[in-house]
């Protein structure tokens, strides 16, 4: 492993996603302003200040920032935005400053997702790499324990990212059939209910369905494995009535 992939694994804390000057994190932003609010850290200008001196950090750690930074302490602010442009142009693609690479939502059709383990800079990084249109959220209750992923949250983020986003709660699973699944773990019972919800629902399935036609659209829930969220039973029906579906 080179010196920069070891640099990589050790500071691999946030992810990142294209934003109006290169790569940004909101979720780092959002705990930037918390770790302020309480005292551990201040900022002045451009700068980042530890208000607990020795053993905030390891020693270890500490090496490692250091040598990062002193690669890029001579730099200017022009010079350490060709360094990450060059290097990452695929995180130049919305920047106000100047494009190293193009981005055109070019597709249509529908994929399924679910954010189970990424922050939401991962997961809006994983919506803007498919090229989506409209986040649909598809849980009857849109709200998480998960930063950056209640509804509002989630709304906030992707009109900064120009995805359109749209919560059907209609076609989520009521409270008393995931009670069931917790009780028995049934997923045949599972689905099979669910898929009978389904049929009052043609409504809205339609709707998905038209609007696919001419925008690529995410449908969302929280599990990472679609056998085991009923996005991939909503799928497989749009899929029945005729629109392209990738199920993830």
């Amino acid at each position: 492993m080179g010196r920069d992939e070891n640099m990589a694994q050790c500071l691999k804390f946030y992810g990142f996603l294209p934003y109006k000057f290169g790569p940004y994190s909101f979720e780092l932003h959002h705990d930037l302003q918390m770790l302020e609010r309480d005292g551990l850290i201040g900022t002045d200008g451009n700068q980042i200040i530890y208000k607990h001196g020795d053993g905030v950090l390891s020693l270890g750690m500490k090496k490692i920032i250091d040598a990062h930074l002193l690669r890029v302490a001579s730099f200017t602010d022009s010079n350490l935005v060709d360094f990450i442009y060059d290097r990452y142009p695929e995180y130049s693609i919305f920047s106000k400053l100047k494009r190293k690479m193009t981005y055109v939502k070019d597709r249509t059709g529908i994929m399924t997702v679910g954010y189970e383990g990424q922050s939401i800079d991962e997961f809006l990084k994983r919506l803007i790499d498919e090229k989506i249109h409209a986040l649909v959220d598809v849980r009857d209750n849109p709200w998480s324990m998960k930063y950056g992923f209640k509804r509002y949250q989630l709304e906030t983020y992707c009109n900064k990212m120009n995805i359109d986003f749209i919560s059907i709660p209609s076609l989520g699973v009521p409270e008393n059939i995931r009670n069931d699944l917790k009780e028995t773990g049934n997923y045949t019972i599972f689905f099979k209910t669910y898929n009978q919800l389904l049929l009052d629902r043609a409504g809205d399935i339609q709707y998905l369905n038209d609007l696919s036609r001419n925008k690529r659209i995410a449908l969302m829930c929280f599990e990472h494995e679609p056998g085991r969220c009923h996005r991939s039973a909503l799928g497989k029906e749009l899929a029945r009535r005729g629109a392209e579906v990738v199920i993830r």
